[in-house]
């Protein structure tokens, strides 16, 4: 069979749906590793980041400083954590999430015609 021999449509599809298929990680989202580590701390007067990196990176093989400190921002904005002399805190509100696990999707509910200036 020569080299430059054009591949049949079903290898094609085949090798395009593998592309597709990856492995599912096993570890949850960074939101949910933070939670779960300020929880497991119990420190009363709230968790700094470098332990909550720290926790994670023995919990789940994993650390990332700057998706950590990021994560944990979004999360004061969304107000399930508070900060308060760089220690973080569980508010108590819990994180509403939309469709498929996605948070702040709203559509406009404005329908018809624009209004002209």
């Amino acid at each position: 069979m020569e080299l430059d021999a054009p591949m049949p449509s079903g290898a094609r599809k085949a090798k395009k749906r593998a592309a597709k298929k990856r492995k599912r990680r096993n570890t949850p989202k960074y939101r949910d590793m933070i939670v779960k580590a300020i929880k497991a701390l119990k420190e009363p007067k709230g968790c700094t980041p470098q332990a909550i990196a720290k926790y994670i990176e023995h919990r789940y093989k994993k650390r990332n400083d700057f998706v950590i400190k990021h994560v944990i921002n979004w999360l004061v904005q969304k107000r399930v954590l508070s900060k308060y002399k760089g220690r973080v805190k569980i508010t108590g509100k819990k994180l509403k999430l939309g469709k498929r696990g996605r948070v702040g999707q709203k559509k406009s509910k404005r329908k018809g015609k624009r209004r002209r200036r």
